[in-house]
């Protein structure tokens, strides 16, 4: 919503040749349109949706405004104009569907469905955002669909159980292979709304920014670009949780635990266990960066698994600088060379463990979009909290590529990874206009 409003604010005010269409049924603006107006413009855009998103820290906003008009200078006129461009989006997204509170949800009793991880079970009485599936989508104009979860007995399904078994266990399980690197990979990417770093979008735009920062672009680019992939966010949160609660899948934590049917709340009484059960399993876990209060501990993530939201969120937002940049007919298979440098604030020499032990400095080089999209997926099978396949179906990121191109194969469609990709080709493709779609 906030990037939309900037969007509009922008354009509206710039009259650049060759302008974008504007995202909402805007006022015409008549004023001015340097610099100082653009300013003003997208400023006041921005504090009318966050003030009221976020009551709590208006004063913030207010002040923050107020520096920024005191650097660009104020115009009254684009000023106003921002503030009606917020209003209108607010107006737009009133009654979409995010005022609906959770629940009800009723835990189902038969295996693989989602159950409260038993290290937190105190913290996690009901899952998170039931109802989320059911918001209005910002952007995309079709339905995209996702593969079932492949089955119990499946090879897919018992490889990929016996991954995330062997790679995402805490370093004190008998199983756990996890080498440094991919404990980095896991860590790298985490932001699992702790304290001071806050939840994977906000990673994704970090890095973005980064992006753009390397490619030189000016206040129209970004302008455009940050509207384009957080609008794709927004409807890949979307779509990822009304899957999560169609599909309904256990994390590892239970899968693990109860993968004998000797073991969980529908045991059949027998002996002996399954080798890819474990009932004393614990995951490395979403860590509580900067949580050193009392009991704090790594977690496993309060709703389903299937498929991955960090794996839907960043394929959608870097599927989206992918298109943005490319200069010639799209290739899907391609990788790119959309490289940035970033330091993650989970591992930033200043961030702790929950021992307060500061975690070291990691400074950390991609050269591909790609890359990061997919190590962003597969870190979550090195912390332990989610298979391989809910962000894809791929061992390496030439396969990723290939098995989300136009003409998919007969597995492209497994996991987050394709289906942000998908979100963001729909809304490219479209100039980014508001969605009819009901899901």
């Amino acid at each position: 919503m906030v990037h939309l409003a900037m969007h509009d604010a922008f354009f509206g005010v710039a009259a650049i040749a060759g302008s974008p269409a504007l995202y909402l049924a805007a006022p015409v603006y008549v004023g001015s349109n340097g610099i100082a107006a653009q300013s003003s413009a997208v400023s006041a855009a921005a504090k009318t949706v966050l003030s009221i998103l976020y009551p709590e820290q208006a004063p913030e906003f207010e002040k923050a405004l107020g520096d920024i008009l005191d650097t660009n200078k104020s115009d009254g006129a684009a000023l106003d104009y921002g503030y009606k461009i917020g209003q209108a989006m607010l107006a737009l997204r009133a009654q979409d569907g995010s005022e609906i509170p959770d629940g009800p949800y009723e835990y189902a009793l038969p295996r693989p469905h989602h159950r409260p991880d038993p290290i937190n079970a105190l913290d996690q009485i009901s899952p998170l955002g039931p109802n989320w599936g059911r918001v209005k989508p910002f952007a995309i104009q079709a339905n995209h669909g996702l593969k079932p979860v492949p089955g119990l007995t499946s090879m897919d399904y018992r490889n990929d159980h016996e991954e995330v078994l062997k790679k995402g266990g805490a370093a004190s399980q008998k199983a756990t292979t996890r080498t440094d690197e991919e404990t980095v990979i896991g860590l790298y990417w985490a932001y699992d709304g702790a304290k001071e770093l806050g939840t994977p979008p906000r990673l994704y735009n970090q890095i973005i920014r980064k992006v753009a920062e390397e490619q030189g672009n000016d206040w129209a680019k970004n302008a455009r670009l940050f509207a384009l992939i957080n609008a794709a966010m927004g409807d890949a949160g979307i779509y990822s949780w009304h899957y999560k609660y169609v599909e309904d899948l256990w994390r590892p934590v239970i899968g693990i635990r109860n993968y004998d049917d000797n073991f969980g709340w529908d045991a059949a009484h027998g002996t002996g266990i399954n080798s890819l059960c474990d009932p004393f399993w614990r995951p490395y876990g979403a860590p509580k960066t900067n949580d050193t209060s009392p009991g704090a501990r790594a977690f496993t993530p309060p709703f389903p698994a299937y498929p991955s939201g960090h794996a839907t969120f960043g394929a959608a937002a870097f599927e989206m600088v992918r298109l943005f940049y490319n200069t010639g007919p799209y290739d899907a298979e391609a990788e790119d060379t959309l490289g940035f440098e970033f330091v993650s604030a989970e591992l930033d020499g200043i961030s702790t463990d929950n021992d307060e032990a500061i975690r070291t400095r990691h400074a950390r080089r991609y050269d591909s979009l790609a890359q990061a999209m997919f190590d962003n997926a597969v870190s979550r099978v090195f912390l332990g909290v989610h298979w391989r396949f809910d962000g894809m179906d791929a061992k390496n990121v030439k396969q990723m590529l290939k098995r989300s191109k136009s003409t998919p194969s007969t597995t492209s469609d497994v996991g987050g990874v394709p289906l942000g990709r998908a979100i963001a080709r729909d809304i490219f493709g479209s100039n980014l206009i508001q969605s009819n779609v009901v899901i």
